[in-house]
C-alpha cells in the first residue's frame, strides 16, 4: 500500500505535469491545519514563567515549550545555559528560537554536554541561524554523542571535499548534513555516484550544489540517475550526465521538502494538500514559514482569526503586509521587525 508522501508525490507530479505541458503546448485552514481554539496549558507554570522573563516568549509560546518536556522539574540551572550560548555569540532571538524546539537544552549540563558539541561545531564555523536550522532538523543532535554523529560526520564529509574552506560552504548550506547517522546514511550514495562514473571532482561539485541529496533515499537517488540516463538519454560517461542529474533533482528535493514542512511541522492534511497542490510550490523560506509565523501570533492574541490560510499564502507580499502586519504593528511591536527579517535573508 503506498504511503501518504508516495500519493501526494505522485498527484503533485501529475499537475506539476499538467500545467507545464499547458504552457508548453500553448477546506479551510482551521479544519486541515492547527486548530485556533486550541489553548496550551502549562503543567509547570514556574518554567513558562521563566521563559516569559528570561527569554521573551509569548505565555502560548512558553506554554507550548514547557509542554514538550516530560519531566515537571524545573532545570537546576538554566541561567548557566543561556550564558553559555550568550558567550558563544548567540543573540537573544536566537537563543528563545533553540529553547522553543528543544527544551531539554536548560536541562543540559554545559562542560559536558553542550562545550564539546560547540567546539566541535566551531571547526566548520556553525553559529547563530545555522546553528538554528541544525535543531530544526534534529533537536537531539546536540544530545548524541560527538563520536557518534558531528564528529564522524564531519570527518567523513572531508573526505569528499577538497578543502576546509568547501566543507565550512557545505555545511553552511545545509547544517542537516551534521543531524543525522552520516556515514551510514551518505556512503551508499557516494558509492553510487561513483558506480555512475562520477569522479571525486564531480561529486564534490554535485553535494555543493544539492547538498539535500545526501540526505536523501538510497532509492531516490538511484531512481534520479536512471532517469537522466534513459529519460533524457545522457550517458554517465558523458561530460552532460551531472547537468542531467541536476536538471531532474530540484523539483523532486522541492516537493519532499515541501511535504515534509506542510505535513509534520504545519499539521496539514494529506487531503488539503492534493485539493491545493500550489501550496508546494511556494517558496518556503521566504513565503510559507514566515507568514505562518504571522498568522501564529495573531491566533494567540486573537486577532484576525477567520483567515483562509491558502489565501493567506497564495496573496502577494503587498497585500499580506498590509492586511496581517502592518495593521498590528503598533500593538505587537515585534511582528513586522520579526517577519521582514525572515523574507529577507
Amino acid at each position: 500500500m503506498l504511503s501518504n508522501e508516495t500519493v501526494l508525490l505522485k498527484c503533485f507530479k501529475f499537475w506539476y505535469i499538467g500545467i507545464w505541458q499547458l504552457f508548453f503546448i500553448s477546506g479551510s485552514w482551521s479544519q486541515f491545519c492547527y486548530s485556533t481554539s486550541v489553548t496550551v496549558h502549562s503543567q509547570n507554570p514556574l518554567l513558562s514563567y521563566y521563559f516569559i522573563k528570561s527569554l521573551g516568549f509569548s505565555r502560548y509560546e512558553a506554554n507550548a515549550a514547557a509542554a514538550k518536556l516530560n519531566s515537571v522539574k524545573a532545570p537546576k540551572n538554566p541561567d548557566l545555559v543561556i550564558k553559555f550560548f550568550r558567550e558563544m555569540g548567540l543573540e537573544r532571538t536566537e537563543i528563545k528560537k533553540l529553547v522553543s524546539i528543544t527544551p531539554r537544552l536548560l536541562f543540559s549540563d554545559v562542560n559536558r554536554t553542550l562545550k564539546p558539541k560547540f567546539q566541535c561545531l566551531r571547526e566548520v564555523r556553525v553559529s547563530g541561524s545555522d546553528l538554528v536550522d541544525l535543531f530544526l532538523a534534529d533537536g537531539k543532535a546536540l544530545y548524541n554523542a560527538v563520536g557518534s554523529h558531528l564528529r564522524s560526520n564531519l570527518d567523513f564529509l572531508r573526505k569528499l571535499v577538497s578543502s576546509e574552506e568547501t566543507l565550512v560552504k557545505l555545511i553552511k548550506r545545509s547544517p542537516y548534513l551534521l543531524a543525522v547517522n552520516g556515514p551510514k546514511r551518505f556512503e551508499p550514495k557516494i558509492l553510487l555516484l561513483q558506480k555512475f562514473g562520477f569522479s571525486n571532482p564531480q561529486i564534490e561539485k554535485l553535494i555543493l550544489q544539492k547538498p539535500r541529496i545526501l540526505l536523501q533515499k538510497f532509492e531516490w537517488l538511484e531512481e534520479i540517475l536512471h532517469k537522466a540516463e534513459k529519460d533524457l538519454q545522457i550517458s554517465p560517461t558523458s561530460g552532460m550526465f551531472k547537468y542531467g542529474v541536476l536538471a531532474v533533482i530540484p523539483i523532486e528535493v522541492r516537493i519532499l521538502r515541501a511535504l515534509d514542512v506542510f505535513t509534520r511541522v504545519l499539521g496539514c492534511k494529506p487531503e488539503y494538500l492534493i485539493s491545493n497542490p500550489a501550496l508546494l510550490m511556494l517558496s518556503l523560506d521566504k513565503r510559507v514559514i514566515p507568514r505562518n509565523q504571522v498568522l501564529k501570533v495573531l491566533e494567540e492574541k486573537k486577532l484576525n482569526q477567520k483567515v483562509s490560510f491558502s489565501r493567506a499564502m497564495y496573496i502577494s507580499e503587498p497585500m499580506f503586509r498590509s492586511e496581517f502586519v502592518l495593521p498590528y504593528k503598533d500593538e505587537i511591536p515585534n511582528l513586522y521587525e520579526s517577519y521582514v527579517t525572515c523574507v529577507s535573508r
